[in-house]
């Protein structure tokens, strides 16, 4: 079974529609209702499979437990249960149809002190979170960078500060006490860092103290279109989101202006231990840039809204890591920032 073709792309219309106070068709909701169901339903066809083909004869030899976990903010479009299902279905596809001999454990994880404790506990060997979580967290000793998801516009990200075209100017300083919604999701994490650090590199204070209200959006319309229709002063997105929109719209384009974007930055990681031997860490790295390769893997994939793994390096992560040590060195510098 394969996902309707445009699937996420309706639903994202669903909330525009909804966020701009138009009405849906009246069919509308039952269609989401059944897409919902279609998935719940898909997952637990997988589990139950899968959990049946671990038990078959040979298929439970010298496993290693493994323990495939994932920081809440990977998952914020699902709900902790979805979430976990999900992760399950992707850790029994690695060991089934990959043949990597694993008993998986799965586990989401709310913020990064219990994901840090799990980690040096050896409870958290295949992580995947955002790559603010992965700076933060400072376990570059044992957590390797395995591999990166390409999403619709591919690996990278940029972020972008956007305001409405009825602003005279786009300095940075209008801004200034003006209202402002950040897009919050997996790719977004290093979005506020960026932002801080463009005011404190203007002699301007942060974000919070920056602007007179500061609202988190989980949806991209939901950030957009509040400004496109005057109800907020600016926005704090995504280039592929802002392009995904513009093309569906070309109005937000035109009638939106971007202050300011951030470099390419790698959003999110999947990590692998290195408390697990080397030969089965090895394995699990294939498997992971193989997943893509059949039907039931791009299925478990666009459950998270990416196309395949991808590997990354040291490399890939270095303009991440040069823009938090920016921030750090600019808010050492800021009196106002140390407050």
């Amino acid at each position: 079974m394969m996902f309707p073709n445009g699937c996420f792309k309706r639903f994202e219309t669903f909330y525009s529609l909804k966020s701009a106070g138009r009405a849906a068709p009246q069919d509308y909701y039952l269609r989401i209702i059944s897409k919902i169901l279609t998935l719940s339903l898909l997952i637990l066809y997988w589990v139950v499979h899968d959990h049946l083909m671990a038990q078959s004869p040979g298929m439970n030899d010298a496993k290693e437990q493994v323990h495939v976990v994932f920081s809440d903010e990977m998952v914020k479009d699902l709900n902790k249960s979805d979430a976990k299902a999900s992760i399950k279905v992707l850790a029994n596809h690695l060991a089934v149809v990959h043949q990597v001999p694993i008993n998986a454990e799965t586990e989401v994880f709310d913020g990064i002190d219990s994901l840090t404790e799990a980690v040096l506990g050896n409870k958290a060997h295949i992580v995947a979170l955002r790559m603010d979580e992965y700076l933060d967290m400072g376990l570059e000793d044992i957590l390797i960078p395995s591999h990166a998801g390409v999403y619709e516009k591919g690996t990278t990200e940029e972020f972008l500060l956007i305001q409405h075209q009825s602003f005279t100017d786009s300095n940075l300083s209008q801004l200034r006490g003006k209202s402002l919604k950040i897009l919050m999701g997996a790719r977004t994490g290093l979005s506020k860092v960026w932002l801080d650090s463009l005011l404190l590199a203007e002699g301007l204070p942060e974000s919070h103290l920056f602007f007179s209200e500061i609202q988190e959006a989980g949806k991209l319309s939901n950030a957009v279109l509040p400004v496109f229709f005057g109800q907020s002063d600016s926005c704090l997105i995504t280039r592929s989101g802002f392009e995904t929109m513009s093309e569906m719209n070309p109005q937000i384009q035109r009638n939106l202006r971007i202050i300011a974007s951030s470099p390419p930055v790698l959003p999110s990681l999947v990590c692998i231990s290195r408390m697990l031997n080397p030969e089965l860490r090895g394995r699990i790295t294939e498997a992971l840039g193989e997943i893509h390769q059949t039907p039931k893997g791009q299925q478990v994939l666009m459950l998270f809204k990416m196309n395949q793994l991808v590997p990354v390096d040291e490399s890939q992560i270095k303009e991440s890591r040069a823009l938090l040590s920016q921030y750090r060195k600019l808010k050492a510098g800021n009196p106002i920032a140390r407050k």
